[in-house]
């Protein structure tokens, strides 16, 4: 799914916090059965590859201080044999997923688990679904979308962290963006931080 304003974002996150990643917690299998969801999948792994968050603050929901976040990176087709470590590595390579950065401050769009992985009971546990979930504060000055998918930049520009919070608060003010967004370039560089649009 991909998302084009900041209405259906918030709308569909039932929590958004800004935080940073510490450290990674190991890897679960998040392939569900077709015909029980509560059960693993018996011919794939979906690597979801578990980071331990530090929660700042919440911007929409609550919850702990400490938040387990999983982001999907990667499939292996299984068939019931244990998956090994360099079978994970290579997906990961294959999937075109960006990492979150230990130490680096997100804000993240997020939806509570419905399952228990592994170790990992429900509670404290969400994940980003969406293209994109996850925006990189990398200043007061500059918000922008760190997502695979670049093309998300022309629906979420960069703009400073104060605007941004505005525009969860009150995500009806913000006008949507015409496709193809005209003048839009990459990242966070002095010319082009500006507000919505």
């Amino acid at each position: 799914m991909v998302y084009t304003t900041f209405k259906e974002i918030v709308d569909r996150s039932s929590a958004i916090v800004i935080g940073w990643p510490t450290s990674t917690k190991g890897v679960v299998n998040t392939a569900r059965d077709p015909k029980d969801p509560t059960r693993q999948d018996p011919n794939y792994f979906g690597i979801g590859q578990v980071y331990e968050v530090q929660v700042d603050r919440y911007l929409k929901g609550n919850g702990p201080d400490l938040i387990y976040v999983i982001q999907n990176e990667g499939l292996i087709p299984s068939k019931s044999k244990e998956v090994t470590e360099d079978e994970v590595v290579q997906a990961k390579k294959l999937s075109n997923t960006l990492p979150l950065t230990i130490g680096d401050q997100y804000i993240m769009f997020l939806s509570a688990s419905e399952f228990s992985y592994d170790n990992f009971s429900k509670d404290g546990l969400f994940i980003g679904r969406g293209h994109p979930w996850r925006f990189e504060v990398t200043s007061s000055e500059c918000v922008q979308p760190e997502d695979a998918l670049t093309v998300v930049i022309r629906y979420f520009p960069s703009q400073t962290l104060d605007k941004f919070i505005e525009l969860i608060n009150d995500p009806n003010a913000a006008p949507e963006m015409p496709y193809p967004a005209q003048g839009i370039s990459g990242g966070c560089t002095p010319e082009n931080i500006r507000p919505y649009p």
